[in-house]
């Protein structure tokens, strides 16, 4: 891979817009045989990736008809960044004047727009860039040089290249290292990105819905239910039932704090406990989510139940709780925050339907 990675350092030299032979070749690279290159540690970055690896991907780009000032070839778990807009990947980013590469974990920092790529609004792509080093703070602390910015001096999406760095390594030309120690660097960055889509299944990052929500909007879609992080949506099954139990109990400690006597009806009622406290009645709704809780996902009949015994009803969300995952028959959850809201009023703009029910009147066949 060295080889390649110093013939596109050196055509960057001979950029022009236009196809020329050198942009011919560039992009025979980009597009071909770096990513080939790259398939040749497949099975070292499949393992650093763990259940992302499964979906692992390579994909290089150097323009449509208009030829890129920077060029670039990433890779990525197909379910978690389904277009280079989308999503967190590592890449190869070439500078302008043909010094070096960059390998850099970040975010999508383009959108399409009317058939034109564009830099993705700033402030959005500041706190997606913010929460990928919060998440990998121990990283850049440990490791410094990791956390440095780009310099890519390509103009405008050179400019949004750069911003959406969470990590980079510099590769000059004049010091380009062996295929060894480029595959070893790949596969740390692919370990790297395993943290963040992991962070990231679990709904932690702004720019994803929480798996609850995800998963119900799956469905009203019509899609195959998700079966966890391997698909880069929601949580199994068994992980789901961690979670809720685990908010259950904190749920339930927390009220009997209060003195409460809790009797948990959830199995029979569109709610999760009724609460008795002297003459005191109240009904009480748990939601737990790995996520950090801004949105929660609520039935018709739930709904209902809480209009109807307003205000003697309460809503408990356990939020950010902790799911390990060592033993995927056998998930651990830990933590998390507590929040409860009583008495609680559902405000209607606040709601938002995720699937309609449609009836059919009779007709008579025509």
């Amino acid at each position: 891979m060295r080889d390649e990675l110093l013939e596109v350092i050196a055509l960057q030299r001979e950029y022009t817009y236009e196809n020329s032979p050198a942009m011919q070749r560039r992009g025979v690279l980009i597009r071909d045989l770096i990513p080939q290159e790259l398939g040749a540690a497949s099975a070292r970055l499949k393992s650093a990736l763990g259940v992302h690896g499964e979906d692992l991907a390579f994909q290089g780009r150097d323009g449509t008809g208009r030829k890129t000032l920077i060029p670039w070839v990433r890779f990525f778990s197909r379910s978690m960044s389904p277009s280079a807009q989308k999503g967190w990947y590592c890449v190869y980013l070439f500078d302008a004047p043909g010094t070096g590469v960059y390998l850099e974990l970040g975010h999508g920092s383009t959108t399409l727009i009317e058939g034109e790529y564009r830099p993705r609004p700033p402030e959005e792509l500041a706190g997606l860039v913010a929460w990928g080093r919060e998440t990998l703070a121990p990283v850049i602390q440990s490791k410094r040089a990791l956390g440095q910015p780009m310099v890519l001096q390509g103009q405008e999406l050179g400019d949004a290249y750069e911003r959406s760095a969470v990590l980079t390594k510099w590769y000059s030309a004049d010091a380009m290292p062996s295929d060894e120690v480029l595959y070893d660097d790949a596969v740390e960055f692919a370990g790297y990105l395993k943290r963040i889509y992991e962070a990231d299944a679990l709904g932690l990052s702004p720019a994803t819905p929480p798996p609850e929500v995800l998963e119900v909007e799956s469905v009203a879609a019509g899609q195959p239910e998700r079966r966890g992080t391997a698909q880069g949506f929601g949580l199994s099954t068994v992980e789901r039932q961690a979670v809720e139990m685990h908010a259950m109990r904190l749920a339930k400690a927390h009220l009997q704090s209060l003195q409460w006597r809790v009797r948990d009806v959830s199995s029979t009622r569109p709610y999760d406990f009724e609460c008795t406290r002297g003459s005191e009645e109240m009904i009480v709704e748990v939601k737990g989510t790995t996520s950090i809780g801004e949105k929660i996902v609520m039935t018709r009949n739930e709904v209902a139940a809480h209009r109807s015994h307003h205000p003697h009803n309460a809503l408990i969300i356990v939020h950010s709780i902790d799911l390990q995952r060592l033993l995927p028959e056998n998930p651990k959850a830990d933590g998390g925050i507590l929040l409860m809201l009583s008495p609680w009023e559902i405000v209607e703009s606040q709601l938002r339907p995720l699937a309609f029910e449609y009836t059919f009147e009779p007709s008579s066949p025509t």
